[in-house]
């Protein structure tokens, strides 16, 4: 399977032992699938908006940095931006993971069974008052 891999990078991995194989393989696969294409009519000189890393790519990311690579040298390996590579370090030493966590959001004021009566309320009574529903939403519970 290295061979394959050591083949597919040509020449980039021919010397490197297994393990700088499959990095450069990962990095290669990050390059190429995870970038979006600029859009026809963009004519900013803005790079594209990428889509978020691997989990994968981020955990690369912590190993290298673990074992003692700058900022610089990530950013030259990977082909990101040090500012990238700095959120993601900063988010692995303050959280201690690198999965993507799902965003904190403004919580519901009200619950679903709550909505369900307001609007059949609204629906019986079209010409009612906010207050009258506000009221009749209490009563309800």
């Amino acid at each position: 399977m290295v061979m394959a891999l050591m083949t597919m990078q040509r020449g980039a991995a021919k010397h490197c032992d297994q393990e700088s194989a499959l990095l450069a393989l990962l990095v290669t696969c990050h390059r190429k699938f995870l970038t979006t294409p600029p859009h026809k009519h963009q004519t900013s000189t803005k790079m594209a908006r990428r889509k978020e890393l691997s989990t994968n790519l981020k955990n690369t990311i912590i190993q290298q940095y673990e074992r003692g690579k700058s900022y610089s040298q990530l950013s030259h390996f990977f082909q990101l931006a040090c500012s990238t590579l700095h959120y993601v370090i900063s988010k692995w030493k303050s959280t201690g993971t690198t999965i993507n966590l799902p965003r904190a959001g403004h919580p519901q004021k009200l619950s679903r069974r709550s909505e369900v009566k307001l609007s059949r309320a609204a629906t019986v009574t079209p010409m009612a008052t906010c207050q009258d529903l506000k009221d009749s939403l209490g009563e309800a519970g």
